[in-house]
């Protein structure tokens, strides 16, 4: 009996994973997907409008950070990150550090 609960868990959990790769950028997809309008006088400073989003479709302003400052986990899903680390770094251990260490 357990051997078959092994088995009807596998293959739910294949199903899902080849559910959650489904998801593909059509040539009209950005037709049928919502944005908040990101507004180019309130992005100043560090940060930069920005094409983004689900496959590309909605423009966010996204925050450039420097080396040391809290950067966010990276998580894929249908919302992009508002913020991510600055060309040549990476976030590591919740900090934006070096590519080189």
């Amino acid at each position: 009996m357990n051997q078959c609960y092994f088995i009807i868990s596998c293959f739910l959990l294949l199903a899902l994973v080849d559910f959650g790769q489904s998801i593909v950028c059509t040539k009209d997809i950005c037709s049928t997907v919502k944005c908040a309008n990101a507004n180019p006088c309130t992005c100043k400073g560090p940060n930069k409008f920005i094409k983004d989003g689900f496959c590309g479709c909605c423009k966010i302003c996204f925050t450039y950070l420097d080396e040391g400052e809290s950067c966010p986990l990276e998580i894929r899903g249908p919302s992009p990150p508002t913020s991510g680390c600055k060309e040549g770094l990476k976030c590591k251990e919740g900090k934006c550090r070096s590519d080189d260490c």
